[in-house]
């Protein structure tokens, strides 16, 4: 069996990730809280990191969203007024994105930092939307150098 064929059969870490979130929202102390948070935003943006290198903007957002896609995520490239959006069709972390609106901006300060360009959180399907959709923000965006 291939890895991916192994990670599709043992792919059921919603519970651990819950059990992970609450823990880590229990830290008394806000400084130890928050670099446990900011290890794990680290971790984030270093795995996708790998995969997205440098480029043009339109580069990296494909690079991304490939990345994304072979991680299981339900995503699509569009365009508006000429600029890149990541939609992702299904939201990664329901249960916690329910409870707690803070996984949806670590979501996005992750996706910001591995693009390397500020991005909004244009809608939420935490908020009842279709989905989730992500575009830089207004201003030029910065080109990365290869």
């Amino acid at each position: 069996m291939t890895e991916r064929g192994f990670r599709e059969l043992g792919d059921n870490y919603g519970d651990l990730a819950r059990i992970l979130w609450r823990a880590l929202k229990q830290i008394d102390d806000p400084t130890i809280r928050a670099g446990v948070m900011a290890c794990v935003k680290r971790s984030l943006v270093d795995h996708y990191g790998q995969w997205v290198g440098t480029g043009t903007t339109a580069e990296r957002f494909a690079n991304l969203s490939s990345a994304l896609a072979d991680d299981g995520y339900d995503v699509e490239l569009d365009e508006r007024n000429g600029l890149p959006i990541l939609r992702e069709r299904n939201c990664p972390y329901p249960e916690l994105a329910t409870s707690d609106p803070e996984i949806c901006s670590l979501e996005q300060e992750v996706l910001s930092e591995v693009l390397g360009t500020d991005l909004g959180l244009i809608q939420c399907w935490r908020d009842g939307k279709s989905c989730c959709e992500f575009e830089p923000l207004s201003g030029p965006v910065r080109e990365l150098q290869t």
